[in-house]
């Protein structure tokens, strides 16, 4: 595939010749004005992109920073019901499991 710019540059070098068959230089600005939009199109889709890459880490930051105090408030919890109550102590607890539930042997 030939670049619009190079299509361009050796259409106006050649641009007297090729007259006879129908190229015009309107033609020539309307292809480069193309181009550049096209080119400026692929860069806003490459810069969206990234600011989606970026969106998607600060989301699995903040579930890490909601998952840490969560760690941190059922310690506290079950330090605090760890002698007294042995049923609010079990609600402190998180279990390693997809459903969040104790495991079933």
């Amino acid at each position: 595939m030939v670049p619009a710019t190079t299509l361009v540059r050796v259409g106006t070098i050649w641009l007297t010749e090729l007259t006879a068959n129908g190229l015009t230089a309107a033609m020539l600005t309307a292809l480069i004005t193309l181009a550049n939009q096209l080119e400026t199109l692929i860069i806003d889709q490459k810069i969206k992109i990234a600011d989606r890459d970026i969106i998607q880490e600060d989301r699995v930051e903040a579930g890490k920073a909601i998952y840490t105090s969560l760690v941190n408030f059922t310690n506290a919890g079950r330090n605090i019901w760890e002698t007294n109550d042995v049923a609010k102590y079990n609600d402190y607890l998180i279990y390693n499991t997809e459903s969040g539930e104790a495991e079933t042997v």
